[in-house]
């Protein structure tokens, strides 16, 4: 009597377990055929070839009428016991199900609408799919009613078929949430990812050749993501176009360009997807892998239209194509949390983590400890680790190789002396293009002078105060742009919270290598604020152009400025890295003052009793000019404050007036 109420009358296989399960569901408990190994059957015989655990919620379009293998839903823990199989990297002991066949309609594990699934000490082998959550019976990537919730696996395993068209061991799709991966062991699909001989970038399209021929299954329009590429601006996933046995085109914006090395994969080469609703915009909800192990490929996660993230912790991955975890994007309340992941013979040139992301991500993807040979590329806030490049450059934040990265304005607040490294190309406001606007001087500045403007528009509308500077622009210039402003009411600034600076080039169609910038930190709430712009020209149709600088304004939110700097760096002068430096140290001073000289502000003055100047003299200050002679380098301070006459620099030829 194989009723399943003892292991001497176990049922044959899985599924009929689960048919004699009530419908408040319960537990099924699996043990192997002993030594030999044998895979206990998912299914029944009556069930159709290559079926799996199948299982069916109410949201699914042919829940009244289940086709073939399909079941409607319990709340069913599947537990194996004692088994006597186990990959390398398994947490204990798993028993083989015999599950899945060799086509990608007949995955292992398929779950639509179900909830509060769990998979423990299972081990599944070559079928040509594993595991899906969140696909209607249908097939469908972008049916939302088929959202899954609370699905558990603990110590799984899936291993497929390496064939083309295969994978991935996981995938997650539609508003599926809460889902769960601790322990577990995930192989990609290799005969899904191709190593890359060269990259060539012509007029926005990239040609690839692959050292062998693509895999069969690629087609027009597939998604690939490409990495490790030698020059990373290539790096990213993107719908490819077939041109050949081992070439493909994809849209890539940059200049001219070429690159060698690195890997193209497709989603099915990945240990675990998360892709909410492929296409287009969609709820989804949260992930969890913990202390897992991924061989070849990564957890590739993109992100959905709401709330949504991402939680990875004490995991490890072998032999990489792809990153360990990769988000290929981001959008909505996107949040990721990243903690402890390690790798071993990860191919050269790739990243432990990769967020495809916008910057102001950076405070919604947080790594920590990612291993001493990995690093980060992408917007992150890191705690421990090494970035992929110039953290600036990265959109990224936190504490990198003992150094602390991200805006702050101690410096800049304190309006010391300043060394002019480039010469400041802009003008006092008043001097600037009024649009609907009107500026009045004589306002409070942050450094205790009045030399700062108020913006006021003359009408209820988005104005704009600027700058028109006729200017002579090449590729690789960079621009640099800076300004204190104050939302002297509070509630932001017109047109953002935070950010009311713009640097814009008019009279010529330009690409930008790279683009930055920054504002308040929150809502501008009546505090001075250091607003600035940064831009790298890759391409420009014309060099002759308008460069413009611009604050907004509106009649009912008004906008204080003070000392704007606007600064061109000649192609080739500075690294992008220090570039980068500069940007985030840059302080405001005086566009009378040239390179090389120490400069402060229009209206400030420079007080001290006495200054000694190296093994030199010590000169005190006094009334009117200074006289006579003086050894090289001392100084005078010229206590009557005259305009432009208030600093003294003794040189070799006599007393020079520095402001």
């Amino acid at each position: 009597m194989n009723d399943g109420s003892y292991w001497a009358f176990a049922k044959a296989d899985v599924m009929a377990c689960y048919d004699a399960l009530p419908p408040t569901g319960g537990a099924i408990f699996l043990r192997d055929g002993g030594g030999n190994r044998r895979p206990v059957p998912a299914c029944k015989a009556t069930d159709p070839v290559g079926c799996g655990i199948w299982i069916m919620g109410s949201g699914d379009p042919n829940y009244s009428s289940p086709p073939a293998g399909w079941r409607k839903a319990k709340k069913v823990s599947f537990v194996g016991v004692g088994g006597a199989d186990a990959t390398s990297a398994s947490q204990g002991g798993q028993v083989n199900i015999a599950a899945g066949g060799s086509s990608t309609s007949t995955p292992a594990i398929w779950l639509s609408n179900a909830f509060s699934l769990t998979f423990k000490n299972i081990r599944i082998a070559y079928p040509c799919v594993g595991v899906r959550i969140g696909i209607d019976s249908n097939g469908s990537l972008t049916d939302l009613q088929a959202d899954s919730w609370d699905e558990r696996l603990d110590n799984v395993s899936v291993s497929l078929n390496s064939v083309a068209g295969c994978g991935p061991p996981v995938y997650v799709a539609g508003t599926s949430t809460w889902i769960f991966l601790d322990n577990d062991q995930f192989t990609g699909n290799l005969a899904e990812a191709a190593a890359i001989t060269s990259l060539s970038r012509s007029g926005g399209t990239v040609t690839v050749t692959t050292t062998a021929g693509l895999p069969s299954s690629w087609s027009n329009g597939l998604g690939v993501g490409i990495i490790g590429a030698s020059d990373g601006s290539f790096d990213g996933t993107f719908s490819i176009t077939v041109t050949g046995s081992n070439t493909f085109t994809y849209s890539n914006a940059g200049p001219t360009a070429s690159a060698t090395g690195g890997y193209a994969s497709s989603d099915q080469a990945q240990a675990i997807v998360y892709n909410p609703l492929p296409g287009g915009p969609g709820n989804s909800g949260l992930i969890f892998l913990n202390q897992s192990y991924l061989y070849g490929g990564g957890f590739k996660f993109y992100s959905g239209g709401n709330y949504n993230g991402l939680h990875v912790e004490n995991s490890f991955q072998e032999s990489g194509y792809s990153p360990p975890v990769w988000l290929a994007s981001c959008v909505g309340d996107f949040n990721a949390s990243i903690n402890h992941v390690v790798v071993a013979d990860q191919a050269t040139g790739f990243s432990g983590v990769r967020a495809d992301c916008a910057s102001y991500f950076a405070g919604n993807i947080v790594v920590q400890d990612i291993g001493p040979t990995t690093s980060v590329d992408g917007p992150a806030t890191i705690l421990g680790g090494y970035p992929g490049s110039q953290p600036l450059l990265s959109g990224q934040v936190g504490f990198i190789n003992g150094y602390s990265f991200g805006q702050t304005n101690f410096s800049r607040r304190q309006f010391g002396p300043v060394i002019a490294r480039f010469p400041n190309i802009v003008q006092n406001a008043v001097s600037w293009t009024p649009e609907n606007t009107s500026v009045t001087s004589g306002i409070a500045a942050p450094d205790g002078t009045t030399g700062a403007y108020q913006i006021t528009s003359s009408s209820s509308g988005f104005e704009w105060l600027y700058l028109n500077h006729a200017f002579r622009l090449s590729p690789g210039q960079i621009l640099i742009s800076g300004a204190w402003v104050q939302s002297p009411h509070g509630g932001g600034y017109q047109g953002s919270y935070t950010m009311p600076c713009e640097l814009t080039i008019t009279g010529a169609k330009t690409t930008l290598a790279w683009m930055l910038s920054g504002g308040s930190p929150f809502t501008a709430n009546g505090e001075w604020d250091w607003c600035w712009n940064a831009e790298k020209i890759s391409s420009t149709s014309a060099s002759s152009v308008v460069l413009n600088f611009t604050v907004s304004a509106s009649s009912t939110h008004p906008t204080n400025v003070y000392a704007p700097v606007l600064i061109s760096i000649p192609a080739g002068t500075l690294t992008d890295s220090e570039a980068a430096e500069l940007i985030e140290t840059l302080q405001s001073y005086r566009s009378d003052a040239t390179a090389g000289q120490v400069s402060l502000l229009p209206g400030e003055q420079f007080k001290a009793d006495s200054i000694q100047v190296g093994n030199g003299p010590i000169i005190t200050s006094g009334l009117g000019p200074p006289k006579g002679q003086a050894s090289p380098g001392s100084i005078y301070l010229r206590r009557d404050g005259v305009a432009g006459s208030t600093f003294y620099i003794y040189e070799k030829d006599g007393w020079k007036a520095q402001f």
